[in-house]
């Protein structure tokens, strides 16, 4: 019996040590003046408080230059309004470049939450997180609104992913497999079916209806953030932010609500010429107590107003807030480029849960044609690169005349990831669960991606 004292000791110290505590978060980065190479860098992170573990405690931030640091202990701020036992914390330092160029920034600490149901042991699994920055720009994106979200297993969910730029620049959203390092997935990820991400908005819809996976528990997904450039026809991929969200699905019944919007196109696109007062209504119904309406806006506050009043729905006699989002864009933010807005509408008698709509606002007398960098855009092709069979009913074969890390993304053309494996210098990828059709093959190479083809699926 005294022989199992000190192991017993040891496996609780342990446990402790290693509590699991982090349930997502992004890496963010700029310039405080854009033509020097001097970045502010900031780890936000989202916690589990119930546990006695503070972020940075053992966590390395590598600055993608050949430098790292550890990072110190930082206290949660509590966060009810996201869920219990959820809180934040964030971490910020100054960092100059020695050249110009692109830096992955990267950053990994032990220890994910507990419990995660789409992984293997998230307890046991690395919390990994990445930014990759271009010197030639001011700024990386940053998020609007929080990651963390709670939704009703039993009813669609939407959560917004969408991020603000400082630069006039194009931006689009790829949902992908959370890492646990460097080009490395998390093991066991699952995908569940009935996800969908908006590649221009950012907002991820969750349909239940069609889901084959959605019971009571946390889910945790990441979303990469793309920055591109255009020249004439050619876009260039410049930056990206890798984010890490959760997704807590509660089993209680939910209540109906609803939400929607006019004015939109079915890319949910406005457009809201300079010195033009437009006007766009959205509507958040539910049967119980009136909800209420929040509005995160990447547009300046002198540029956008947002008003909200209670009434009836005629047909149902539901509760419903009207938010009504004033648009009065001046020749200062006029761009090229869309502004995003989110809306947000949370239930009174628990504003854990939520329902978020996106769209985005063009300073145009006319809606730009609808850009699809995703598909068209590249970066410096390798000069090998074998994809075959295309199209392809069984298997794609994929060869590369070039040493490396590499990876194969197979996703459907709203963006969502269905396939995905990594490799060195050749794959045979089994297509066979792949429904006829077509999709977006991405080969990349050292974390960038180096060719893209439309893929097509036969029987």
């Amino acid at each position: 019996m005294k022989k199992l004292i000190p192991l017993l000791a040891l496996s609780f110290v342990t446990t402790v040590a290693f509590a699991s505590h982090l349930r997502c978060g992004y890496i963010t980065a700029y310039k405080q003046n854009c033509s020097s190479r001097t970045y502010t860098i900031t780890i936000t992170v989202f916690t589990n408080t119930a546990s006695p573990v503070k972020f940075g405690e053992d966590g390395t931030l590598d600055f993608g230059d050949g430098s790292n640091m550890l990072i110190p202990a930082v206290d949660n701020i509590a966060r009810p309004d996201l869920g219990p036992n959820v809180g934040m914390a964030s971490f910020t330092i100054n960092h100059t470049y020695a050249a110009t160029g692109h830096y992955l920034i990267s950053y990994a600490e032990q220890a994910r939450n507990g419990g995660v149901l789409n992984m293997s042991d998230s307890f046991l699994t690395t919390f990994y997180t990445e930014t990759l920055i271009d010197t030639d720009f001011c700024a990386t994106p940053k998020f609007i609104a929080p990651p963390v979200a709670t939704g009703f297993s039993l009813h669609d969910f939407n959560l917004s992913l969408g991020a603000s730029s400082t630069d006039d620049i194009q931006l689009t959203y790829e949902l992908v497999t959370p890492f646990r390092d460097r080009g490395t997935p998390v093991g066991g990820f699952v995908m569940p079916s009935g996800l969908t991400l908006n590649y221009l908005t950012g907002l991820l819809n969750w349909d239940m209806n069609v889901s084959d996976f959605h019971s009571p528990g946390e889910y945790n997904f990441a979303v990469v953030v793309k920055q591109w450039s255009q020249e004439g026809e050619t876009w260039h991929y410049n930056q990206h932010v890798r984010i890490d969200f959760q997704v807590i699905l509660s089993g209680d019944t939910p209540e109906d609500f609803i939400m929607f919007d006019n004015q939109l196109d079915e890319y949910n696109r406005v457009a809201a010429p300079m010195d033009v007062e437009k006007i766009v209504k959205v509507f958040y119904e539910i049967d119980g107590t009136f909800p209420a309406l929040e509005l995160f806006s990447e547009l300046p506050e002198e540029a956008v107003s947002f008003v909200t009043y209670d009434s009836v729905s005629e047909s149902t006699g539901n509760n419903i807030k009207v938010g009504k989002v004033i648009l009065s864009p001046r020749e200062s933010d006029v761009r090229e480029n869309g502004y995003l807005l989110s809306i947000r509408g949370n239930h009174i008698s628990n504003s854990n849960y939520f329902s978020d709509i996106n769209f985005l606002v063009y300073t145009a007398e006319e809606l730009p044609p609808l850009p699809n960098p995703v598909i068209t855009g590249t970066q410096e092709e390798i000069s090998d690169i074998q994809i075959f069979p295309n199209p392809a009913a069984d298997y794609l074969s994929i060869q590369i005349n070039e040493a490396g890390y590499s990876q194969v993304v197979i996703y459907s053309m709203q963006g969502v990831t269905l396939k995905q494996q990594s490799f060195e210098n050749n794959v045979i990828l089994d297509t066979t669960d792949l429904q006829p059709g077509v999709y977006i093959c991405d080969v990349k190479r050292n974390n960038r991606s180096v060719k893209k083809i439309k893929l097509v699926k036969t029987q």
